[in-house]
């Protein structure tokens, strides 16, 4: 009997522990939560994401982060699909203009309510204008955490330029050459070195647009952004445009088909290019992978170290123009996150674009950061990584800020298309402006700055086959920023 007793107190003092303590081990269970995350860093940049990832979990144990490196240039595609379907992660990495598209869509929700003051006066003015935007009541919203800011400059290669005659010492940071200067050292590295040519260029838009707007040509007068201010068939455009015409088809630089995204970083990491117009992004890429600037590569060529790789504003018209276009990435949050989920996508975006996160990034991977605190920050000017930081500080401050706007990116794409088939001698450059200004007048609003007629999203992946299938068929070259 008391043994039976001791059991059955037993059981009653197990009966109230497990009642006591059960709903909190369930309510822990349940307090896990689950985010998606999309990222488009390059694989030289991706283990300093994972870092970053795992620091995060670490912070947050109930907070499960499941990332799927994802590449740039269909990214953005890729994301619209499966958003139709409810596919979409919860948190993403978008690019400069994906931002305001995908909140005038309704696929993002604004965030400003998760900024605290500090942030507000602490991220970049350029930074935090990629990511404002008014919704379709007229009221201003932010709509991403900004991660960083970037601009395209011309990489050269010392060594083949010493060869070529020309003195580098007196090239710096600050330097830029005007178009003359530019063409006639171009040149010079093609005749008097051993790189096959002197320079070459991303393809479609991205390559063409240093050439465009620091030509001082532009899309829309005043950077407003409807029918009546295109202005793309004005002189400044045309004269833009035949000058970069003349590039392609120079001596001095790779046939058009051959400067594609891949094969110019090859041609320039071996040597076979002297200059390039790239940015922050390949950096690390430069300096690991080449023989031209990494001397602890088997194949390292006599003359490699990192001191051969050197970096200079794009080239400028005598009226100062420079045509670097600003860039930038933020991460923007689903606008069906809800509840816990949103909680937890919040505290994440916020981490990955905190001081601590971007110092990371700047050291390891050269990012412009986009907080001022991190330029400021001890750890960060004492590193390797601070003379480039501060040559694209320049080069960003100095950058041509593109209209933010909506529709901007599928403008930009028409425009890509159609500069590609005139360059590639396909069309005419009468029949390219003709072209781009009859598709523009299609997608912008006859009246009024928000007149579009939106696109369901269950059209979208239609529109989207439809868009690239010229760009898979032929190959189209790609653009990035």
């Amino acid at each position: 009997m008391k043994i039976a007793r001791n059991i059955l107190v037993l059981a009653f003092i197990g009966f109230i522990f497990f009642g006591a303590f059960a709903p909190k081990l369930a309510n822990t269970q349940a307090e896990t939560v689950k985010i998606t995350f999309w990222y488009t860093e390059n694989d030289a940049e991706a283990p300093g994401v994972e870092q970053l990832i795992n620091q995060f979990m670490d912070m947050y144990p109930n907070i499960t982060v499941v990332a799927e490196q994802k590449g740039f240039f269909t990214a953005k595609n890729t994301y619209i699909v499966q958003f139709t379907g409810g596919l979409e992660p919860t948190v993403f990495r978008a690019a400069r203009d994906w931002v305001v598209e995908f909140a005038y869509q309704g696929m993002i929700q604004p965030v400003e309510d998760y900024f605290t003051q500090e942030d507000l006066n602490d991220f970049l003015p350029d930074a935090l204008r990629l990511v404002r935007y008014n919704d379709k009541e007229g009221n201003e919203h932010i709509y991403g955490f900004p991660q960083l800011v970037d601009a395209p400059a011309l990489f050269f290669n010392k060594h083949l330029l010493e060869q070529a005659g020309i003195n580098t010492s007196k090239i710096t940071p600050e330097t830029s050459w005007t178009w003359d200067e530019f063409v006639n050292n171009a040149k010079k590295v093609y005749q008097d070195s051993d790189a096959d040519w002197g320079f070459t260029l991303q393809g479609m838009f991205y390559g063409g647009q240093p050439i465009y707007y620091g030509h001082g040509a532009e899309f829309f007068a005043n950077g407003t952004v409807s029918r009546d201010t295109i202005i793309v068939d004005n002189e400044a455009s045309r004269k833009a445009l035949e000058f970069l015409k003349s590039v392609v088809d120079a001596e001095w630089t790779p046939s058009w088909d051959l400067q594609g995204w891949e094969t110019i970083n090859q041609y320039f990491t071996t040597g076979k290019v002297g200059i390039i117009q790239q940015g922050p992004w390949e950096l690390r890429n430069f300096l690991t992978s080449s023989p031209e600037f990494n001397p602890e590569l088997p194949d390292a060529k006599p003359y490699a170290s990192e001191d051969n790789l050197g970096i200079m504003q794009l080239p400028r018209d005598e009226e100062g123009h420079q045509g670097a276009p600003l860039g930038g990435h933020a991460y923007v949050i689903s606008k069906r996150a809800s509840g816990d989920v949103l909680s937890a996508a919040v505290k994440f975006a916020k981490f990955m674009s905190s001081p601590e996160a971007m110092k990371l990034r700047a050291m390891n991977y050269y990012h412009v950061p986009a907080r001022q605190s991190v330029f400021e920050d001890p750890d960060v000017q004492a590193s390797d990584a601070w003379k480039y930081i501060q040559v694209f500080e320049k080069i960003v401050k100095n950058a041509y800020k593109v209209p933010v706007h909506h529709l901007w990116a599928q403008l930009e794409g028409v425009f890509a298309e159609e500069l590609d088939a005139y360059l590639a001698n396909e069309q005419s450059l009468d029949a390219m402006l003709q072209r781009v200004i009859a598709l523009w007048n299609e997608i912008l609003p006859a009246t009024g700055e928000r007149g579009e007629k939106e696109t369901p999203f269950s059209m979208w992946p239609f529109i989207i086959a439809f868009a690239m299938a010229p760009i898979i068929i032929k190959k189209r070259r790609k653009r990035r920023i």
